[in-house]
């Protein structure tokens, strides 16, 4: 069963990036993991810190003593094996990828939102820029309703390589964690003219959308038996409400990527979900993206153009 061996948390010294601290040592107890800790001071908290009280010390000695602190009040002094105080500009994105990829890192844990107001759209979301950047899984915390142990985990499809793997991702954290697991996929409406709308059986479309997700889900040899949910609508409006209905805990989706264009004007289905999501969302990425569709796995015919790829 995979584990991580290297967990990064991302902090801002907030009280969200405790959340995803104490669910960071969760997991690198559970994996024997390796548990780091950075900081990256941006060039603004430099000109505050500057002109504080405390201008006379050396920033990189403040940084450390802060982070060291911030650690203690989280409850998770002992469990850190490294932490590191960074410089950067105006996002601390760049420098989180950086180290990650410098140290191996398998998993990277942030809070959703530890800005707010007028610094976070100065700023932008780290977490969303992290998610974008990074070569390994991401996972994001939401403080307000962590829980202690994972009940309900939903793992979105597209029917795709990478949703395959983060299905069977989130089969392993479920066996693992004892947590029920349901695996959705999302059928959107096709966009087509009105004199060729009636023409498509919207019934035989839902039935071969139901039995490509059955295949797609039994090829796959899941540890855990998982309840297959298929949904009608926008995908990542559908993903968002079914977890808030169902009360989930965890969702575990994939990121096959976008250009730099489509993120710009589109977004993606995964972003879309992580802006929004009622709970705490892991993208999973393979290593060296080594997913495989499961053998005599096939999108449902005449569908195919209207499942949207949570990318």
């Amino acid at each position: 069963m995979p584990t991580y061996h290297r967990i990064l948390v991302a902090t801002d010294l907030s009280r969200t990036a405790a959340a995803a601290l104490s669910v960071a040592a969760r997991i690198a107890r559970r994996d024997g993991a390796e548990l780091h800790v950075l900081h990256v001071r941006l060039a603004v908290n430099d000109i505050v810190n500057t002109l504080g009280p405390d201008k006379g010390a050396p920033q990189d000695v403040l940084g450390d003593h802060a982070v060291r602190a911030w650690i203690r009040s989280a409850g998770c002094d002992g469990e850190v094996q490294a932490t590191r105080v960074l410089s950067g500009g105006l996002s601390a994105a760049p420098q989180i990828v950086r180290y990650a990829q410098e140290q191996g890192i398998d998993l990277i844990v942030m809070g959703s939102h530890g800005r707010s107001g007028a610094a976070l759209a100065v700023l932008g979301n780290d977490a969303q820029a992290v998610l974008r950047q990074a070569d390994c899984s991401v996972m994001v915390v939401r403080p307000d309703i962590q829980r202690e142990t994972l009940r309900r985990i939903l793992a979105p499809v597209d029917l795709s390589a990478h949703s395959a793997a983060a299905m069977r991702r989130a089969a392993d954290i479920a066996a693992q964690s004892g947590a029920a697991l349901e695996v959705l996929l999302a059928v959107e409406p096709l966009a087509l003219p009105p004199f060729i709308a009636p023409v498509l059986d919207s019934a035989q479309n839902t039935e071969n959308a139901r039995n490509a997700l059955a295949a797609f889900v039994g090829e796959a040899h899941l540890p855990v038996a998982a309840r297959r949910v298929l949904v009608q609508g926008v995908a990542h409006a559908a993903i968002v409400e079914h977890a808030r209905r169902q009360e989930t805990d965890l969702i575990v989706m994939s990121h096959a990527g976008l250009s730099a264009i489509e993120r710009l004007f589109l977004g993606s289905v995964t972003e879309r979900v992580l802006r929004t999501a009622p709970c705490a969302v892991l993208v999973h990425r393979e290593a060296e993206h080594a997913a495989v569709v499961p053998a005599g796995t096939a999108r449902p015919e005449g569908a195919a153009a209207a499942v949207q790829h949570p990318t």
